[in-house]
């Protein structure tokens, strides 16, 4: 119950919905849209970043996943060329999701969904035998990962003012000498490990930004700038 579980774990936080544009530091403190707030976490998935951080880049899968109606009930779930759910109390059996690396969300051409569910379908009876098949939702979103498949958890760094850095000073920096922007964090990358990953990255960037714990630099989305600065060195 991916949705579900979303609503959980942000009961008791201020959700606002909001078109973003480009955010903007004045004054010590980030102003976003109508918002305005000391820190900033970027946490945009594989849709168009808001500030500029050429190196981080990011793998955008596209998924698809449909919840049935079958008059085979199924006791546990499966997982094999797909995941399938036990039979909820509705009734409804979750299937997905696919890994759609080619489908690309911002060009013109619409997502087939039919194909999408049969993709599916035909995937799950390589595992089970469903009868009566009824589809009564569709469920379709942008994963992110990243290429050397660790999440993204810590500080933006800021390019052009390291790069300034490094012209006046002569010497490649390392993450921790890097220029970050102020008070801007990034939590990302974490493929299809979300629900995994996401809520034990989130509290030690929480730790981190109140100055209660630290994040491991092999994290940090400034690691993709400095491995771009040796390359060219």
């Amino acid at each position: 119950d991916a949705p579900g579980i979303c609503y959980a774990l942000a009961q008791g936080a201020d959700f606002y919905v909001q078109e973003i544009g480009d955010p903007h530091y004045e004054k010590g403190m980030w102003h976003v849209g109508d918002l305005r707030g000391k820190h900033l976490v970027l946490t945009t998935g594989a849709y168009p970043k808001l500030l500029p951080s050429d190196s981080v880049k990011l793998r955008a899968i596209w998924g698809h996943r449909i919840d049935i109606r079958s008059t085979t009930e199924l006791p546990c779930i499966f997982h094999h060329f797909v995941s399938i759910s036990p039979t909820t109390r509705d009734g409804i059996i979750a299937i997905g999701a696919t890994h759609d690396v080619h489908y690309d969300p911002f060009a013109d051409e619409p997502y087939d969904v039919e194909t999408g569910r049969s993709i599916l379908l035909e995937k799950a009876s390589k595992t089970i035998k469903l009868e009566n098949v009824e589809v009564v939702r569709d469920y379709t979103g942008l994963r992110s990962g990243t290429f050397d498949y660790y999440p993204i958890c810590g500080r933006l760094i800021n390019e052009a003012a390291t790069l300034e850095q490094t012209r006046k000073s002569g010497k490649k920096p390392g993450i921790d000498s890097c220029v970050s922007y102020p008070n801007v964090w990034m939590l990302n990358g974490s493929g299809g490990y979300g629900f995994v990953l996401a809520p034990y990255l989130a509290r030690k960037l929480a730790e981190a930004i109140t100055s209660e714990g630290s994040i491991e630099p092999e994290l940090s989305p400034g690691r993709f700038f400095v491995r771009t600065l040796k390359r060219q060195s």
